[in-house]
């Protein structure tokens, strides 16, 4: 089985990251292939970038208003590279803490910029 997983926490060393940890290697040891996106270690030691914008395209449908739900055919390359992933996937896991009743904001843009 192919498992992506998301993980969103600023603390490697966390309780969720030993979740992360604990977690690709039951996967890994039952035969599983394993990618992992870590939100605040995205690219280059950059967090991924939550906020959706125009910039997140490459070519704009309409130049005089910003409308990103028509906005799927020039995504950028961060969006993208996690669409692979979830399309290679057969089970998506969301590693993350739960904070002041909801999830990271990381994460929520993950969510708002990916799906």
């Amino acid at each position: 089985m192919k498992v992506f997983i998301v993980f969103a926490h600023p603390e490697p060393k966390s309780f969720n990251g030993t979740l992360l940890n604990e977690t690709i290697q039951f996967l890994k040891e039952k035969g599983n292939e394993v990618r992992v996106s870590n939100l605040y270690e995205f690219e280059n030691g950059k967090v991924f970038k939550a906020v959706l914008t125009k910039e997140d395209y490459t070519q704009l449908q309409n130049n005089e208003k910003f409308i990103p739900e028509l906005e799927n055919e020039s995504e950028s390359e961060d969006i993208i590279k996690e669409r692979k992933n979830i399309e290679w996937s057969d089970l998506l896991i969301v590693v993350c803490p739960f904070w002041w009743f909801s999830l990271p904001a990381i994460l929520l843009g993950w969510f708002d910029r990916v799906l």
